[in-house]
C-alpha cells in the first residue's frame, strides 16, 4: 500500500531553510520583534536589505564586539533618511541587476519623523517595504 504524502500549506515553506538569526540575540523577553524579524527573513528571504535606525533594536541589528547576530545587510542611518537611503539602495540594486527586498525596520519615533518622507519614496516606484514597531505591535 502506497501512503500518500500530504502537502504543506504553503506558510510551512517559508520556515524550511536555515534561520539568518542567531539563537539567543538581545531582546528584551517577550518583545515581539525578534519574532517580528526572524519571520521577515524567511518570508522575504535572503536577498534582503535592513536599512534601519538607532533604536533599541540597534545592538542586535549593527552588531556587537567583532560580528553581528545575523546574516543580512543591515544600513544604519539617521531618522529622517530612512525613505531616501531606502530608495537609494532599490535604485542601486534595479541597476545593477539584482532582485534585491529593501526593507525599512523603524519605531514608532521614526515613524513619527519620517512618515511624509515614505511619499516621494512610493512617487519614485521603489521597491521598499516599511515596517513600524509601534508600542509593541508590529504595523
Amino acid at each position: 500500500m502506497v501512503e500518500k504524502v500530504r502537502k504543506l500549506p504553503k506558510t510551512f515553506q517559508y520556515f524550511k531553510d536555515e534561520d539568518a538569526f542567531a539563537g539567543g540575540v538581545a531582546f528584551c523577553a517577550g518583545c515581539p520583534l525578534e519574532l517580528t524579524l526572524r519571520v521577515l527573513s524567511k518570508v522575504m528571504g535572503h536577498e534582503t536589505v535592513i536599512v534601519g535606525t538607532p533604536s533599541c533594536s540597534a545592538p542586535v541589528l549593527y552588531g556587537q564586539n567583532v560580528g553581528a547576530w545575523h546574516r543580512l545587510p543591515y544600513y544604519s542611518c539617521l531618522m529622517t533618511g530612512v525613505a531616501s537611503s531606502a530608495t537609494g539602495l532599490s535604485r542601486y540594486y534595479r541597476k545593477a541587476g539584482k532582485d534585491v527586498n529593501v526593507v525599512c525596520f523603524t519605531g514608532d519615533g521614526c515613524a513619527a519623523i519620517s512618515d511624509s518622507r515614505h511619499c516621494p519614496a512610493r512617487r519614485r516606484e521603489a521597491n521598499v517595504s516599511f515596517m513600524s514597531a509601534t508600542k509593541m505591535k508590529v504595523t
